[in-house]
């Protein structure tokens, strides 16, 4: 609830309208409140990592936030910043209860409370070491020892009486804190000093250094241990808490030492030499469950350990911004991270790893870049971020990959083209001048290569919708055109347009084909004779990227749009190449592309707008506008039964119903639901009525991957499904409605 602090500072009602729906369902809070509620939203989020969408917490004040730690109860959380200033939070309520200026010049490096929680020890950028108590905060911080050159190395022995730091001499000081003296020097290592590691309940510290060794170290009488002698740098050193196990970051990877046999267990991470991500500091939870570690790109990861084993570890990705530091809370429940340069705040993660998401695309993370979908959306086709890049078929249902079609050596142009046939038996692939032709089921490819421009970068391939025909298109102006049956050329073609190919459209019975081109002009051929129905037409301006069109199912008209025309999709007579429609949305999007119900009913199009427009094919109304919540629609097209749409983004596929949209408009009330699916979130998150009241709020991760009715199916990596009970939602000025508990002011 603190996460959505800002929207309940705008809006005290949203504590309940918004804040609880979208809060973890095993938070207290939610347990607690949601069954005194009626008439709210339901949140289901799937797909969402773990970890990405439990922010708790934001605290701001520091510019270049550094080193955080937390009080032994939890209640309180130390910062020190590039600013010189340390400063103390609350963490129950956020917010800052008292703050020091150690340095008006100087970053505070080093911080670590005391076990009694009543000071903190302190390193500063000028090299002495402190002691800040609280009983009087008037009263200046008590000076320990100093200058240390490495104190921002160092680190509190668990009883607060060590202070560890290593010297320039490769050595390591222990000075007690309590007589300011240094009390042993730990000689060993044979290069600089980089880790070093309290044991929480023994007196062993760990050491690693650029010399790839490590030492455990019996603090009370010097007594040594290699444990390891290795080549690679060790970065950070961390005990699990019954100090059975020992975690090192060391290059790329994390290795997990077993203490009791000086065997390396397990090893996380990328172990190619050639990765330079490397692991810069790890940690272990309270609990011993988990890992935490900072790569070199300064984003935090957190590896979840199978059974206390890590034989199945996983990460799970928190956060991307750079980190400078990160804690976990004494009860493992919370983990607070810094940082730095980008937006200088220190944020609460909710760490609990109870509540398990349910993948959408099973054990996958990214399915890359979406290119196709089958007409039924059973299955789905992407390019891959990895190189060389492949193009990779997918199972809706199930999230499973069915097969990968390799690019290799056949690349010119930056992305394939990938074209499903209507029967969805058949995957066309473009990413030169060839067309390839691969079975979807099986996965495999089928003949040799279609060529026919002379090199030329094919811009567009489309199936005829019997399968009998695929045409394609080119920069050299033509059109060619081949038989599925054969894979030969036709006997008429190639066909000339006045310019670049963009778009090629076959008509429903198979008999005509149309293409567009980038001067604006609409051809249109019998496949039967290869000569033009009519003269060339201009659908729309000259072109600057993206045109398309759609033949009615009768043949009779088609629908175009394109870039040059902006906010407006046009229908033609084919018959006089007159325009006899013109279709607008109060969205006021730049179309890209349209097309046709089979019953000739309706007609959809989608474009930069984040929606899909749907409109009367016979009267031009408007008669819905459904938000996808992406930046660009780039594909539209209707199931073969015409009951829905399926629109496509990069990263996600939407299918409509398009009787459930049509009544849209025909809502009364002030539905959040309803109003969502219609409606963008503004840049604070809220999704306003008609009358720019705040029907909702979401938080940031969300806004892109709500899926609310009509929209019936939503393939994306992430999902966010919103739902309302029968009583209807109690928003607006009735909203008080939702409470049938005690009163919502005995709460506030």
């Amino acid at each position: 609830m603190v996460s959505s602090r800002e929207a309940i500072k705008r809006s005290a009602p949203h504590i309940y309208l918004s804040a609880l729906p979208f809060a973890s369902k095993d938070r207290l809070i939610y347990r607690t409140f949601s069954p005194l509620c009626t008439g709210l939203i339901t949140v289901d989020a799937f797909g969402i990592d773990q970890h990405s969408d439990r922010l708790a917490m934001v605290l701001t004040g520091h510019s270049g936030p550094g080193p955080i730690s937390y009080s032994p109860d939890g209640h309180l959380l130390a910062s020190g910043g590039h600013d010189g200033t340390v400063r103390i939070w609350d963490m129950r309520t956020g917010e800052e209860t008292m703050s020091l200026l150690l340095s008006e010049s100087d970053p505070v490096p080093f911080l670590a409370f005391t076990p009694d929680g009543n000071s903190l020890v302190l390193w500063s950028g000028t090299g002495d070491l402190y002691n800040w108590r609280f009983s009087d905060i008037q009263a200046a911080p008590e000076r320990l020892y100093g200058p240390i050159d490495k104190g921002w190395r160092g680190t509190l022995s668990p009883d607060g009486f060590i202070f560890a730091f290593p010297q320039e001499d490769h050595t390591i000081c222990l000075l007690r804190t309590d007589t300011r003296r240094i009390a042993m020097v730990l000689s060993g290592h044979e290069d600089e000093v980089w880790a070093i590691s309290f044991c929480a309940n023994s007196k062993i510290l760990a050491s690693g250094s650029r010399d790839g060794a490590i030492f455990l170290w019996r603090y009370d009488t010097g007594n040594q241990v290699r444990l390891h002698a290795g080549r690679q740098d060790v970065y950070s050193l961390s005990f699990s808490p019954d100090c059975s196990k020992l975690a090192v970051a060391v290059d790329n990877m994390i290795q997990l030492w077993d203490l009791s046999t000086g065997t390396n267990t397990a090893t996380l991470g990328d172990c190619d030499e050639s990765n330079s991500q490397l692991v810069l500091s790890v940690q272990f939870s309270p609990d011993g469950k988990s890992l935490m570690s900072i790569l070199r790109c300064l984003s935090l990861q957190l590896w979840i350990l199978d059974d206390d084993s890590a034989a199945g570890a996983f990460p799970v990705g928190l956060d991307s911004r750079e980190i400078t530091d990160f804690t976990f809370s004494p009860d493992g429940l919370y983990i607070a991270s810094a940082s730095h340069e980008e937006d200088d705040v220190i944020r609460i993660w909710d760490a609990s790893s109870g509540q398990q998401t349910i993948q959408p695309l099973a054990d996958r993370t990214d399915f890359g870049y979406l290119v196709a979908v089958s007409s039924d959306a059973t299955f789905f086709v992407s390019e891959s971020t990895d190189e060389p890049k492949n193009i990779c078929v997918w199972d809706t249902h199930t999230g499973e990959m069915k097969f990968s079609l390799s690019l290799e050596h056949t690349r010119t142009r930056a992305k394939a083209l990938v074209v499903i046939s209507s029967d969805n038996r058949l995957i066309a692939v473009s990413s030169d001048h060839t067309i390839r032709l691969w079975d979807a089921y099986a996965g495999i490819a089928i003949g040799e290569p279609l060529e026919g421009h002379e090199n030329e970068v094919i811009e567009v391939v489309t199936f005829a919708p019997d399968v009998r025909w695929i045409a394609s298109g080119s920069g050299n102006k033509t059109v060619c055109l081949w038989s599925i049956l054969t894979r030969q050329p036709s006997n008429f073609g190639p066909f000339f347009c006045n310019d670049i190919v963009c778009t090629i459209e076959f008509s429903l019975d198979g008999q005509l084909l149309s293409a567009g081109d980038k001067s604006g002009h609409i051809h249109i051929w019998q496949l039967e004779t290869g000569q033009q129905t009519c003269k060339p037409f201009q659908a729309w301006k000259n072109g600057r990227g993206s045109e398309s069109m759609a033949f009615s199912p009768t043949s009779t008209h088609i629908a175009s749009c394109g870039w040059g025309d902006g906010h407006v999709c046009h229908v033609w007579d084919m018959s006089t190449g007159q325009q006899v429609l013109s279709l607008k949305s109060d969205r006021t999007p730049i179309y890209s592309t349209i097309a046709f119900s089979s019953d000739g009913q309706h007609i959809a199009a989608g474009g930069w707008s984040s929606s899909v427009s749907l409109w009367s094919a016979t009267t031009g109304r408007l008669l819905s506008a459904l938000q996808a919540y992406q930046a660009y629609v780039d594909s539209v097209t209707f199931t073969p039964d015409g009951r829905s749409i399926v629109s496509r983004s990069q990263d996600a596929i939407r299918v409509w119903d398009i009787q459930d949209a049509c009544s849209l408009t025909a809502a009364e009330g002030c539905d959040a639901v309803v109003a969502l699916a219609s409606s963008d979130f503004d840049k604070d998150g809220w999704l306003l009525g008609p009358a720019s009241q705040l029907l909702m709020w979401a938080p940031e991760k969300c806004r892109k991957y709500v899926q609310v009715p009509p929209c019936t199916k939503l393939v994306a990596k992430r999902r966010v499904v919103i739902t309302a009970d029968e009583s209807g939602l109690h928003a607006g000025e009735n909203w008080t409605a939702c409470w049938r508990g005690m009163k919502p002011s005995n709460l506030m």
